[in-house]
């Protein structure tokens, strides 16, 4: 295994999944979902980081499952679908960090995925305007997300201090629809379970 620079990244991180809102294994993986298999997607954009001496500055992943309905249980199928973008040095960092070996909490959650899925290096883009996210990942997957709104129109629903291994402090809450066909995770979801952060990680 390739020795591992410090490293750091900070930026956007929201996901969509098929569970009502707000999923049980958001809060604990120990909580049952709301179907039997929860089906879903992780997408980080890096607006900032550096792996040693290479800038992670606009980077994006994706990560798309498929969970028993207790994820405590292990055994997810998984697909990472990374940015196209990336330069080879990029690609290993984007590669060791989301298969869990860079340290951060992706070591604790890369745990719970079965072995042997291989990365695909796929256009990717995400798009933010207000209340709204956009996703776009070449021809396997498309999403978008709406905060909900509040009492206070103008503020987001939030969770706070959730000890959450990935997500940051504070998670708004939103609704989302998502189309994902990929190579072993395959779903179609409508205005569902959705939740943003702002992220920030380091290594290793």
């Amino acid at each position: 295994m390739a020795d591992i620079p410090t490293w750091w990244a900070k930026g956007l991180l929201f996901e969509n999944c098929n569970c009502a809102s707000v999923c049980p294994a958001h809060l604990s993986f120990h909580q049952p979902c709301h179907h039997e298999r929860c089906v879903g997607y992780w997408a980080i954009h890096i607006e900032h980081g550096r792996w040693g001496e290479q800038e992670l500055d606009g980077l994006t992943a994706v990560v798309g499952y498929d969970a028993p309905q207790l994820m405590m249980e292990g055994d997810w199928m998984r697909e990472l679908l990374l940015d196209a973008r990336a330069n080879p040095v990029q690609r290993e960092a984007l590669e060791q960090i989301f298969d869990g070996k860079a340290g951060s909490g992706w070591a604790i959650v890369a745990g719970f995925f079965r072995a042997g899925n291989v990365p695909r290096y796929v256009p990717i883009t995400v798009r933010q305007e207000g209340r709204r996210i956009e996703l776009a990942v070449g021809d396997i997957a498309a999403s978008s997300l709406e905060w909900i709104k509040g009492v206070d129109a103008a503020r987001p629903v939030v969770i706070e201090n959730l000890p959450n291994k990935i997500h940051g402090a504070q998670h708004r809450l939103a609704q989302g629809s998502s189309r994902f066909s990929g190579a072993v995770v395959r779903f179609e979801i409508n205005r569902s379970n959705a939740i943003t952060s702002s992220f920030s990680w380091q290594g290793p």
